[in-house]
């Protein structure tokens, strides 16, 4: 396997440091179909050459179905200016501000007593979220985003896709499957294929940066598969 590939692979799989939910199979790539790939849970990068990883694929179902019904070219250039749009924030817990230590205060039988523990809310990680990937020691907003096509992508998918052309060597990928009615978008970039999910649109914000008019009104109307 080309080490473009295994790059690739890397950057996709879930980190350990970033799971809450023991999902070791995430953790490393696996094998589906003749295929290879990885995913941490929120996008996958599919390369079309068997592994000898294991096979997961009655996991795989949700992502099998996708057929190719576009082809629109995205410069990564508009990726990066559209990420800069994107609001960072601290990602310090708002209980301990990132001390990852609370002050408690009691009395018993007449006596005050102080004592600092465990930040319960942060669980002594100081985060809001230990879970988030950390860029520059901040964090991208988790409700802002960018707008491609039909749906809206935050800032950490942004990331992957711009990092996986850099891995590539390219400076445009691929729009090649999107409906409104699924939530999922097929990016292509080379002979491989990133399948990214939007921000769930019960979040969508009323403004973020819109690369769709760059789109030329080439995306199908809903309905339409």
């Amino acid at each position: 396997m080309k080490d473009q590939y295994k790059q690739l692979l890397d950057l996709f799989k879930l980190k350990e440091e970033n799971d809450r939910y023991g999902r070791t199979w995430m953790q490393s790539p696996f094998s589906f179909d003749n295929k290879t790939a990885a995913t941490n849970a929120y996008a996958a990068v599919i390369i079309s050459e068997k592994s000898d990883y294991e096979d997961y694929s009655e996991r795989m179902d949700q992502v099998k179905d996708y057929s190719e019904n576009l082809w629109i070219d995205i410069p990564v250039s508009w990726l990066k200016k559209a990420l800069d749009t994107i609001p960072k924030q601290s990602p310090n817990c708002d209980a301990c501000n990132g001390r990852k230590e609370v002050g408690f205060d009691f009395d018993h039988r007449d006596k005050q007593y102080n004592i600092l523990a465990m930040c319960p809310v942060c669980e002594g990680s100081g985060l809001k979220n230990q879970y988030e990937p950390l860029f520059n020691g901040m964090v991208y907003s988790s409700y802002v985003g960018a707008k491609i096509g039909h749906h809206i992508f935050k800032g950490d998918r942004l990331i992957e896709l711009i990092e996986a052309a850099k891995i590539m060597n390219v400076d445009v990928i691929s729009l090649i499957a999107q409906t409104k009615q699924r939530d999922q978008t097929v990016f292509r970039i080379c002979d491989v294929d990133v399948i990214s999910m939007p921000i769930d649109k019960s979040y969508y914000p009323k403004d973020c940066i819109n690369l769709s008019h760059f789109l030329r009104g080439q995306l199908k109307e809903e309905g339409n598969d």
